[in-house]
């Protein structure tokens, strides 16, 4: 008998975006015989989103994002969310939980009488925390498209792998190969989730992945941990068969009339075989010729072949993390040490290969001090990167700074109840709240004064 689920995306004031793993987990359920339906708090009340704060804060060009998107509901949300659960009556409820939507999803589950399964990194690497809260039921742990159809078709099995609960920690089950990932599923969502806003246009974007893992080891990530929790499972980093990607791609482009696309890869270029990515990109020039983004990092954006391959592609912004001009800080805080050369070698043939490139800093970093961020500002001023984006550190659990963070007593620990993006988290002697402001601030307006930009799109 098939089970009915409903699946909780708790969006909001973050940015317009169908989700990677909610889309390809309502594949996977729907492709199962089970019934499907998704509440999402996106377009409710007061509409905001990072775009139109990093566009405050003057690292991004204005758009007419909010009048594309129009009216939202003015309804009160938890009402609703109730009066869906009346009306659907699901079996069960899932919810894919970061930091960012926890107060969210907490204020609508805390007082159901229905079974939750929470997902995404916060049950992965921090568990124990999430099944101390009295209104999760159940975690799924690492990968769950093969964990939650076995879930359902069981009738909420407690022993099925993946599936952690207070009483049982159940054994991992190997990790998926990637030519199996459902493809996604985006019949459900709101099509205003594709308006993708990019240097003062809004396109019409949706998101993919080539592939899954890093195997960088910076303690404000949380690679290390998911790295730790899936160890012994199978091949960490997996690539899907370039033709398996390309098949995928061009179904959604042409049945959603996409212009813009981005991988969500954490490091679209590590790990993935030379030979793969050209047959990737060439395939990619070839078949789908429109523009995309990704991320990468500094040591990956060296080979000239791959540049100019992905320049052929339409790739029209790579987002890179430089994180801190301070070789102290780099070494003894981050643990990723770049040498400065290395830096300004990839973003110097970046430009030439006419690849935009953002440079990504954080400011408010644990030890760091004025003189830091000054060598940061002067970092940025050599590099001469067409954008940037800065942002306050905010530590995350289960990575290593978060810990640190609390040790020290900069952090007092992750708050419940608010959106842990909107001021600096950090309280430091050397370094107050209103400096890391202040600083940020100066950051911006010191690049603005020296900035090139330019577009290929």
């Amino acid at each position: 008998m098939a089970s009915k689920v409903l699946f909780l995306y708790p969006n909001v004031g973050t940015e317009l975006r169908i989700p990677l793993a909610i889309s390809i987990l309502i594949s996977a359920i729907r492709n199962a015989g089970h019934e499907v339906r998704l509440f999402d708090s996106t377009f409710y009340g007061e509409f905001h989103t990072d775009n139109e704060a990093m566009t405050k804060l003057g690292t991004h060009k204005d758009t007419n994002l909010n009048s594309l998107v129009g009216e939202t509901k003015q309804v009160d949300i938890k009402a609703d969310f109730d009066e869906t659960l009346r009306q659907f009556k699901p079996d069960l409820i899932c919810c894919s939980i970061v930091e960012r939507n926890f107060h969210i999803a907490k204020s609508l589950l805390s007082d159901i009488d229905i079974p939750v399964l929470c997902g995404g990194i916060m049950s992965t690497i921090a568990t124990k925390f999430m099944l101390e809260q009295p209104w999760v039921d159940f975690v799924c742990v690492g990968e769950g498209e093969d964990s939650i159809v076995d879930f359902l078709d069981n009738k909420l099995d407690p022993t099925t792998p993946n599936i952690f609960s207070r009483t049982i920690a159940n054994i991992m089950r190997p990790l998926i190969d990637m030519d199996w990932v459902p493809e996604q599923d985006w019949s459900d969502f709101d099509k205003r989730h594709l308006l993708k806003p990019f240097m003062g246009k809004v396109y019409r974007g949706g998101a993919f992945e080539l592939s899954r893992g890093c195997f960088k080891s910076c303690t404000f990530c949380v690679a290390p941990k998911l790295r730790q929790v899936q160890r012994g499972l199978g091949s960490y980093h997996r690539t899907k068969t370039p033709s398996v990607m390309i098949r995928e791609i061009e179904q959604k482009v042409n049945d959603y009339n996409l212009n813009m696309l981005s991988f969500s890869d954490t490091d679209f270029l590590a790990g993935v075989p030379k030979r793969t990515m050209g047959e990737f990109l060439s395939s990619y020039s070839e078949r789908v010729r429109l523009p995309f983004t990704i991320q990468s990092s500094v040591a990956t954006l060296l080979d000239e072949e791959i540049l100019a391959l992905l320049r052929k592609a339409q790739c029209c912004a790579i987002s890179v993390g430089v994180e801190s001009g301070s070789e102290k800080i780099q070494a003894s805080v981050l643990k990723k040490v770049i040498p400065m050369e290395m830096i300004k070698k990839a973003f110097d043939l970046c430009r030439k290969h006419e690849l935009r490139v953002t440079a990504n800093y954080m400011v408010g970093l644990p030890y760091e001090t004025p003189d830091d961020i000054r060598k940061t500002i002067e970092l940025n001023r050599l590099i001469n990167p067409p954008s940037v984006a800065v942002t306050f550190f905010t530590p995350f659990m289960g990575t290593a700074l978060y810990d640190l963070c609390i040790k020290e007593g900069f952090y007092k620990s992750f708050s419940h109840d608010e959106n842990v993006y909107d001021y600096p988290p950090l309280s430091m002697p050397q370094l107050s709240q209103e400096e890391i402001k202040d600083s940020v601030r100066e950051f911006v307006e010191s690049f603005k004064q020296y900035q090139r930009d330019f577009s290929i799109v």
